[in-house]
């Protein structure tokens, strides 16, 4: 009986752990490389920040910054308080990284496109491939786009309910001050809203889980070959 309470205790410990691990590591995109140096980003891409910018807002403070300071006020460089460890982020990296930055960072990223229109047991064409499991397939009928997610929630999206949640709350906001993403949920939003001008009649799915899923359905006329 003994053993058994400890078992109990033990495991609940482990779900314990394993639940305040995940809320630690919700926002991965802000897990902070020590040994990330500031040379490990494109140099080529900040004056196109700064266009993106201008062209959005001529008055905007960033402009006023160098680069570095630029990467300071968008959250790219942070300091832990709980650690003292400090350093840029993975999102600084999968923003402005050099190429071999970010193969070092996340060796483990891929995407696949996929045309699945003809051959439904073999690809019609790969387009990119760079290394995680994230796909984009294209078949005759709808649009499928997978890629790894830390649920909040199960299941189909509704508009009824649908609550926006932020993911990668320091690349979206970076992104909002070129002007290149709206406010959070927008997107969700709009493919309902406007998708019925391109396939009438039908409806998007959005299946939260491990893995997000997002289904848009295709007029076929449209995909004929």
């Amino acid at each position: 009986m003994v053993v058994q309470h400890c078992r109990a205790i033990s495991s609940l410990q482990d779900y314990t752990a394993e639940l305040y691990n995940r809320k630690q590591l919700h926002y991965t995109e802000g897990i902070i490389f020590p040994a990330l140096r500031f040379e490990d980003f494109n140099a080529d891409l900040f004056p196109r920040i700064r266009n993106l910018i201008r062209s959005n807002n001529t008055r905007h403070p960033w402009l006023e910054l160098d680069d570095r300071q630029i990467l300071v006020k968008a959250g790219l460089f942070r300091r832990d308080l709980r650690t003292g460890k400090e350093g840029y982020v993975l999102a600084a990296a999968l923003l402005l990284g050099t190429d071999e930055a970010i193969q070092q960072v996340v060796p483990h990223y891929k995407i696949d496109a996929l045309v699945r229109k003809i051959h439904m047991d073999r690809y019609d064409d790969r387009e990119y491939t760079n290394a995680l499991p994230a796909t984009f397939c294209i078949y005759r009928d709808r649009v499928e786009v997978e890629n790894a997610n830390n649920p909040h929630g199960e299941g189909q999206l509704s508009l009824d309910d649908f609550t926006p949640y932020p993911k990668n709350p320091l690349i979206s906001k970076f992104f909002m001050q070129l002007g290149r993403v709206e406010e959070l949920g927008s997107g969700f939003l709009n493919v309902h809203k406007y998708l019925g001008y391109y396939s009438p009649k039908k409806k998007p799915q959005f299946i939260e889980g491990v893995r997000f899923r997002t289904i848009i359905p295709l007029d076929e006329t449209l995909m004929a070959e």
